[in-house]
């Protein structure tokens, strides 16, 4: 509230303490903004950088045959909890052979 009148000042209009405010915060987005754009742009005047990109997008290309047949790193996995000691070492071995003949790629063991 204004002290001499006892009206309540323009939130939108605002004095001139509240204006440099505004702008003081305006400024520091816009310096922000610049910053951001600078070291963005950084990023391109990296020597090599053409060339890692180069190498990252020519090794992230797979054939259709890959793709299709995945390596064992690439297939899924199971997680796997054993009932403790209580487990029957030929049935183990069974069950593990099945889960790699349907395609998985590996067993997590906790016992």
């Amino acid at each position: 509230m204004d002290n001499v009148t006892g009206a309540v000042p323009n939130r939108f209009r605002g004095t001139k303490e509240e204006s440099g405010g505004l702008k003081m915060r305006k400024s520091k987005k816009v310096i922000a903004a610049l910053l951001a754009v600078s070291m963005a742009a950084g990023l391109w005047s990296v020597p090599g950088f053409e060339v890692l990109n180069a190498k990252a997008a020519a090794g992230s290309v797979i054939s259709s045959e890959e793709f299709k047949q995945p390596g064992m790193d690439y297939r899924p996995g199971v997680r796997w909890w054993w009932p403790g000691g209580a487990v029957d070492e030929t049935e183990l071995q069974t069950e593990i052979d099945y889960l790699a003949a349907n395609g998985f790629g590996y067993v997590e063991i906790n016992p």
